[in-house]
């Protein structure tokens, strides 16, 4: 009930504002789908509150959030679990990548030469840069906190990877960097 309160609040709050045109007035699947674009843009998986909060503040003269509830609620492409959602074209496009990662695990050569890697690289950096570059998978994942030099690995081994597509007579843009 705390939450269809806030909601209230939330919409009270923005009758108060001078209004604005909107193409979206009075179509509760429009600003649905305006809202599922802007939150799964960056995210896979998001909980509803995420999706009716970012179609209020993209739409804020819309002001029927019980109608825009139920449309979330009968969406035929929405898949929930565990208090999270998605939609179903994520699911499929998201299985597809697991399967090719995992159907060619060890199928590729070495993606470059880790002793052209520059001395300048924390020894952090240095083994993230060697992993990459000795993993025979379709696909290498770097992860870390902000500020510890991802962007500095990946600048470390593409003139390597540039290197071997020379060698191999392929444009640098066919590796798999």
């Amino acid at each position: 009930m705390d939450e269809a309160r806030g909601l209230d609040a939330l919409v009270h709050g923005s009758r108060t504002q001078a209004p604005r045109g909107q193409w979206s007035h009075g179509n509760a699947q429009k600003v649905l789908e305006a809202a599922f674009r802007h939150v799964y843009e960056r995210a896979s998986v998001a909980r509803e509150a995420s999706v009716l909060s970012a179609a209020l503040e993209l739409h804020p003269d819309f002001y029927r959030w019980r109608e825009l509830r139920q449309a979330l609620e009968t969406h035929p492409e929405v898949i929930r679990k565990n208090g999270e959602m998605t939609l179903r074209a994520i699911y499929r496009e998201e299985s597809v990548t697991i399967q090719r990662v995992l159907d060619s695990r060890n199928c590729y050569f070495d993606l470059g030469d880790a002793t052209a890697l520059p001395a300048t690289l924390t020894p952090g950096q240095r083994n993230a840069a060697e992993a990459m570059l000795k993993s025979a998978d379709f696909m290498s994942v770097l992860v870390g906190d902000a500020g510890t030099g991802k962007t500095t690995v990946l600048t470390a081994i593409a003139p390597t990877t540039r290197a071997r597509a020379t060698f191999l007579g392929l444009p640098a843009a066919t590796m798999r960097v």
